[in-house]
């Protein structure tokens, strides 16, 4: 059965042509959903498309999280791969576009089974970019922290590995 592309993906063609050269557009065309268009996404290293993908979700649940199938890959390729979202949104204006995928974000690396230093990172950017965590963040970021220090991880320790992704703890 063929599925024709949704608006969604018929605008993102129109804004980005190099979409349909990155990423198979039969592929992104039979997407069903926001999850599988963040993954090809995220394959096709097109980053600055994720602000526009989740932003035309809404407000609408998100449960399983878009970025779970991060979990899927090693530790050093998923921070990689979320570094180079970082790095990606540095440019783009207005600073506060990618506000819905650093909330994203932060809340899958806070539910992972290692949160910090890149959920630090993640935080950064986001206060860098002129915005505010989403409130349930703060609660998701105590509980990483108070599991950090039950691990007996010395804070020196957490943020000597944010600098080694290139963020520093200070301004």
């Amino acid at each position: 059965m063929a599925v024709r592309p949704t608006k969604l993906c018929k605008s993102l063609f129109n804004l980005y042509p190099c979409l349909s050269h990155s990423v198979r557009i039969h592929s992104i065309s039979s997407l069903s959903s926001v999850e599988e268009t963040v993954k090809s996404a995220v394959e096709a290293k097109t980053y600055e498309l994720l602000p526009n993908i989740l932003a035309a979700q809404g407000k609408t649940p998100r449960i399983p999280n878009p970025f779970s199938f991060l979990s899927t890959l090693s530790l050093r390729l998923r921070t990689q791969i979320i570094d180079e979202i970082l790095q990606s949104f540095k440019s783009v204006r207005p600073r506060s576009r990618p506000r819905v995928v650093y909330d994203l974000l932060l809340s899958y690396t806070l539910q992972s089974s290692h949160p910090l230093p890149l959920s630090f990172a993640i935080l950064q950017s986001t206060l860098r970019s002129g915005c505010l965590p989403d409130p349930q963040i703060k609660l998701l970021l105590s509980s990483a922290w108070l599991n950090c220090r039950d691990r007996s991880q010395p804070v020196s320790k957490a943020l000597w590995r944010c600098k080694t992704l290139g963020f520093a703890p200070t301004p």
